[in-house]
């Protein structure tokens, strides 16, 4: 097992560093989040001598450990957000329930249909199963739909690097809320379509190839190649007109 943590004051921060520590991490199975007064995750830098160390707590630890020692606490940090991957890795945050960042981070993971945490002191998710999704309808300059790609990803850090492939191609727009969609929620299958998505994560979205001169085959080449490079699989549904 692995503890992830990091503390920042600045949310965007935070979510930035799950982002890099995405390779080293599976899938989540649960998470918990926390009032900052009331969460038992707790870190402390001790100084013993000329030495300081960070020590990991649980508040009952914490409050027992402090009781019986000499050492000099110089800083302590209250953990709020707490995920546990299927390889028993932790990852320790300091986002709250309030947060847009908080979401942020589900939604990278693959963990969007969880919206019950609001405003409750203490929430504790478990059994997640987290998608990893990333549809991809492709149209002309003349916005003809040319063919949906429907991706699949084992891993978050898997679909986070087909993004980031399939954007040095051209121009993405995902579809952050069911509003946005118009006429094109016809083409994407129902169960894939939220209310609202975190917008950097969103599971369907369309596309523009930079190349105006773009012909079908290459464009399907390029998407398969996407495919192959970030470790996922995609199946093709071609349109006619």
């Amino acid at each position: 097992m692995n503890r992830f943590a990091y503390y920042s004051e600045d949310p965007e921060q935070v979510e930035e560093y799950v982002k890099s520590i995405l390779p080293f991490i599976s899938d989540i199975r649960e998470f918990e989040l926390h009032y900052i007064e009331q969460t038992p995750y707790i870190e402390v830098i001790e100084k013993s001598g000329t030495s300081h160390r960070r020590v990991f707590y649980s508040r009952k630890e914490y409050e027992a450990s402090m009781k019986n020692s000499f050492r000099q606490l110089v800083r302590k940090l209250r953990y709020t957000f707490i995920l546990r991957d299927d390889s028993l890795n932790e990852v320790w945050l300091n986002t709250s329930t309030k947060m847009i960042e908080t979401l942020n981070i589900l939604h990278m993971l693959g963990i969007k249909e969880f919206h019950h945490y609001r405003n409750k002191a203490t929430y504790k998710a478990t059994n997640l199963v987290p998608k990893h999704d990333f549809n991809v309808l492709v149209e002309d300059a003349d916005e003809n739909k040319l063919f949906l790609a429907k991706f699949k990803f084992p891993y978050a850090c898997k679909r986070l690097k087909a993004v980031e492939y399939i954007q040095q191609f051209g121009y993405l727009k995902p579809y952050a809320t069911k509003f946005e969609y118009g006429k094109d929620i016809t083409y994407f299958d129902k169960s894939t379509i939220r209310e609202a998505e975190a917008y950097e994560y969103a599971t369907n979205n369309s596309f523009l190839f930079e190349d105006e001169g773009m012909n079908l085959k290459t464009g399907l080449l390029i998407i398969e190649e996407v495919a192959k490079l970030s470790g996922g699989d995609v199946d093709i549904v071609l349109f006619s007109h």
